[in-house]
């Protein structure tokens, strides 16, 4: 894993346990944040959080979805990525028109 950049992701301690706490906005995808999702999952089992993203160009990885947030579970070791309930279709939920 690359280095990240300081301004997109914090990491805390409070009464005893760690946290990350990462947000940002890149003009394209940014492969090392669900990189450290996954570095996360194998390095700490006991962690949990919630990863989303929004990448109107990811139509190639066997769906369309330029117009859905794409959720990133971690539980238990395990990091899934599955649809989103609550923000998805980005057209007509949070936006006018795509």
């Amino acid at each position: 894993m690359g280095l990240l950049p300081t301004n997109l992701v914090q990491f805390q301690r409070c009464n005893g346990c760690d946290s990350v706490s990462v947000a940002g906005q890149h003009n394209h995808r940014a492969d090392y944040i669900v990189d450290l999702f996954v570095w996360i999952a194998k390095n700490a089992p006991g962690a949990y959080g919630i990863l989303y993203i929004r990448d109107d160009e990811d139509s190639k990885r066997g769906a369309d979805y330029t117009n859905d947030f794409r959720v990133w579970k971690l539980c238990r070791g395990n990091l899934i990525e599955t649809s989103d309930p609550f923000l998805s279709p980005c057209v007509p939920t949070i936006e006018d028109r795509f």
